[in-house]
C-alpha cells in the first residue's frame, strides 16, 4: 500500500488520484451540452463552418481551408474550429460536440495547473500533494468550470498558454515557444499577453547572449507576433479590433473627453491629452478586473460569460493565493515570479477593450491563481505543527466544499432556466418550425437579421451545405465590419416587415418577429423560452 505524505515526497494514494479525476470530469459531463441551455451565435457558426468545411472543405463564404474565418464579420481564429471537425464527424452537428473543445482544454489546463505547482513547489514526485490542491481549486472554479461548458476560443488559448508556459517552466524551450505560438493563433487577446509574458522569461534567463537556442526561439516567436499582429490590423480583422479598443473615439468623442478643458498652457496641454486620457481609461480598467465585484460577486458583464449571484473565484481561492504570493516573495522563487507575471498580464486584454471588465477577455488569468492558490496552501500547512495539520486541511476542504456546493446547486437547478434566454435556447424551436413551415409559404420574413437567425436555422437542421452555399446571399459590411445575411433559401432577414412593399404576385408569406415587434398580431404559434415568457410569434400578414 502506498503512503500518503503532506510533503509530496512519495506518491498519492490511487482512491485520492481516482476521485480528483472523478471530480472534476463528473462535474462536466454532467448534463454537458444541455446546461447552458442553447447555443449563443458564436458557438453555431463554429460548430456549422466545421460541418461545413468536413462535408465540402470550404467555409461559408466560399473560401477553401482559410486561416482565418470571416463567419458574420467578427474574423474568428482558425483552431477551435479545425479542433471541432473531428467531435462534428463523430457526435453530429450538436451542442456538446461544438463545446467539446473546450471541456478538453479545461482538463488539460487542470494537469498543466497541476504539474506547474508541484514543479515550483519542488516536490519529488510529479503528483505530490500541492499539485492536486491546484487541480481541485480548478475542478470547482466557477469562471473554469463555466467555459469548459462553451464554444470558447479563448478557453483553447487559455489551455494552451498554461501548456506552452509549463513546458518553459521545465525547460522544454522549443516545444513551450511552439505552444505559445498556437495559443497567439487562436485568440487575439494572447497576441497582447503571451509576447510581454514571454519578455519575463527572458528576463529570468540571463545573460541571455551565451544561449543561441533561446535567442533563436525569441526571435520565433516575436516574428510569429508580428506577422498574426500584421494579418489583423490590415485585413477585415481591423474593423472589429478598432471598434472594441479603447482607442475608437470619434472627434466629437475626444473633444468631449479630452480637449473641453485644455488651454494654451503647457500644464493644460501635459494633462488634456489623448495619451493621458487613454491611460487612465487603462489603468481604471485594469484595476476592475482585481475587484471583489468581478472576482467574487458578479464577475463581468456580459451575460453569456458569467453565472448570476457569483464571481469567478470562491473565496478560499482568493486567500490562499494570497498566502501564496507570500510565499513566492518570500521564497524568491524564479518560477514563481514568472507563474506571478502571467497572472499580473491576464487582465490587459480586457482593460484595453470596451466595456473593460470581461470575463472572456481576462481568461488568461487562469490557471495562474489557482497554481499560486495551491502554493499558499503548502506554505500554510507546512506552517502549522503536525496535530493542527488536518485540522486545517479540513476546515480549508470543508469552506470550499461549502461554497462549491453553493454554486453547483445553482448551476444544475435555476441556472438552466436562466441560460435558455442568456442562451437563446428557444432558437432551436423558431429553426425546428421554419423548417417544417417553410414549403408552405412563398416567403418568410424574419425581423432580426443583426443576431444572425440565419446561423440557428443552419445549425439544428442541419443544413446540407449546397444547400447553404447556393443560396445564401449578403447585406453590405457595416461599419464595424460585420456581413448580416440577407436571405437564406426563401427566408428574407429583414430589420422591419412592410406590407407595403411584397410583390403582388406572393400570396403567402409568414413573419416570425421578436414578441415586441409584433404587437396586435395574431399569432400562428408564440415560442416561450424555459421560463414561460413568450420570445417570439410567426404570424400571416392580414389583407395580402
Amino acid at each position: 500500500m502506498v503512503k500518503k505524505s503532506l510533503s509530496g515526497r512519495q506518491s498519492q494514494p490511487w482512491l485520492v488520484v481516482l476521485g480528483c479525476l472523478g471530480l472534476a470530469l463528473g462535474l462536466r459531463l454532467y448534463q454537458f451540452g444541455a446546461i447552458p441551455h442553447g447555443l449563443n451565435r458564436d458557438e453555431a457558426a463554429i460548430g456549422y463552418t466545421a460541418q461545413l468545411l468536413a462535408m465540402t472543405g470550404r467555409e461559408e463564404h466560399g473560401r477553401r481551408w482559410p486561416l482565418k474565418f470571416e463567419s458574420f464579420g467578427d474574423w474568428k481564429q482558425p483552431l477551435y474550429i479545425y479542433l471541432t471537425i473531428p467531435w462534428i464527424l463523430i457526435f453530429g452537428l450538436t451542442p456538446a460536440a461544438v463545446r467539446s473543445v473546450s471541456l478538453i482544454s479545461g482538463l488539460a489546463m487542470m494537469m498543466a495547473a497541476l504539474l506547474t505547482t508541484n514543479q515550483l513547489w519542488g516536490a519529488k514526485t510529479k503528483w505530490g500533494w500541492p499539485g492536486w490542491v491546484a487541480f481541485v481549486l480548478l475542478a470547482v472554479n466557477p469562471w473554469h468550470f463555466h467555459f469548459s461548458r462553451l464554444a470558447l476560443e479563448a478557453m483553447l488559448a487559455a489551455s494552451l498558454f498554461s501548456l506552452g508556459g509549463l513546458s518553459l517552466i521545465k525547460r522544454r524551450l522549443w516545444l513551450g515557444v511552439g505552444i505559445l505560438i498556437l495559443s497567439m493563433g487562436t485568440y487575439h487577446g494572447a497576441l497582447i499577453v503571451i509576447p510581454l509574458w514571454f519578455l519575463g522569461f527572458l528576463f529570468s534567463q540571463r545573460p541571455l547572449r551565451k544561449n543561441r537556442a533561446l535567442i533563436i526561439a525569441a526571435l520565433g516567436l516575436y516574428l510569429a507576433t508580428l506577422v498574426m499582429g500584421y494579418q489583423t490590423w490590415f485585413s477585415g480583422e481591423r474593423a472589429k479590433v478598432t471598434g472594441t479598443v479603447i482607442f475608437n473615439l470619434s472627434p466629437a468623442e475626444q473633444w468631449q473627453q479630452i480637449y473641453q478643458y485644455r488651454t494654451n498652457q503647457l500644464g493644460s496641454k501635459l494633462k488634456y491629452n489623448q495619451y493621458v486620457y487613454y491611460g487612465q481609461v487603462l489603468v481604471k480598467n485594469y484595476l476592475r478586473t482585481w475587484t471583489p465585484e468581478f472576482l467574487l460577486v458578479k464577475g463581468g458583464n456580459h451575460p453569456h460569460y458569467n453565472v448570476p449571484y457569483f464571481g469567478n473565484f470562491l473565496g478560499v481561492e482568493i486567500t490562499l493565493a494570497i498566502f501564496g504570493i507570500f510565499w513566492i516573495i518570500k521564497q524568491k522563487n524564479r518560477n514563481g515570479w514568472l507563474v506571478l507575471w502571467a497572472l499580473i498580464l491576464g487582465p490587459l486584454p480586457a482593460a484595453l477593450t470596451l466595456p473593460g471588465i470581461h470575463s472572456t477577455r481576462s481568461v488568461l488569468m487562469l490557471p495562474w491563481v489557482q497554481v499560486i492558490g495551491a502554493l499558499g496552501a503548502g506554505y500554510l500547512v507546512s506552517r502549522v505543527k503536525s496535530r493542527g495539520k488536518m485540522v486545517l486541511i479540513a476546515g480549508l476542504g470543508l469552506l470550499l466544499g461549502l461554497q462549491a456546493f453553493a454554486f453547483f446547486n445553482y448551476y444544475y437547478g435555476p441556472y438552466r432556466t436562466e441560460s435558455d434566454w442568456r442562451f437563446d435556447g428557444y432558437m432551436k424551436e423558431v429553426a425546428e418550425y421554419l423548417k417544417d413551415n417553410r414549403g408552405k409559404y412563398q416567403k418568410i420574413y424574419v425581423t432580426f437579421p443583426f443576431e444572425s437567425p440565419y446561423i440557428f436555422y443552419a445549425f439544428y437542421n442541419r443544413l446540407q451545405p449546397q444547400e447553404f452555399l447556393n443560396s445564401v446571399d449578403y447585406y453590405q459590411a457595416d461599419t464595424l465590419g460585420f456581413r448580416h445575411v440577407k436571405s437564406l433559401l426563401n427566408m428574407e432577414y429583414v430589420s422591419k416587415f412592410d406590407q407595403t412593399k411584397l410583390d403582388q404576385k406572393v400570396t403567402r408569406v409568414l413573419v416570425v418577429s421578436r414578441i415586441e415587434e409584433a404587437p396586435g398580431v395574431k399569432p400562428l404559434t408564440t415560442f416561450t423560452n424555459l421560463d414561460g415568457k413568450v420570445e417570439m410569434v410567426a404570424y400571416e400578414p392580414d389583407d395580402l
